[in-house]
């Protein structure tokens, strides 16, 4: 017997379409949920008419992670600052970033 947990699983629908509704889905005794953004593998995915990333959250863990480091490391040399720098807003930044396109917006 195979047993599936419903606390992460969600529904996501792309339609071009937005106010279509679809029929629920049911695992055992439980209705799958539909959500209209999704978080996988660190990425956001907002799901529209088309299936696009959210970097708003990843710009907002970098800018929290630099303010940190600026404002904790005033009588620190620059070196050391560019260093913690490195080590923790780097990552944060290029996390996944193969995965999402990048264009500019006007």
């Amino acid at each position: 017997m195979i047993l599936f947990s419903m606390q992460r699983k969600c529904l996501c629908k792309i339609d071009k379409v937005p106010k279509k509704q679809f029929d629920e889905l049911v695992i055992g005794h439980q209705a799958v949920k539909w959500v209209n953004s999704l978080k996988y593998l660190g990425l956001h995915f907002c799901c529209q008419k088309q299936l696009s990333t959210d970097i708003s959250i990843t710009v907002h863990k970098v800018y929290a992670a630099a303010n940190a480091i600026l404002s904790h490391s005033r009588f620190v040399s620059d070196t050391v600052r560019l260093s913690l720098m490195e080590s923790y807003v780097l990552p944060i930044l290029t996390h996944a970033l193969e995965a999402v396109s990048l264009t500019s917006s006007a």
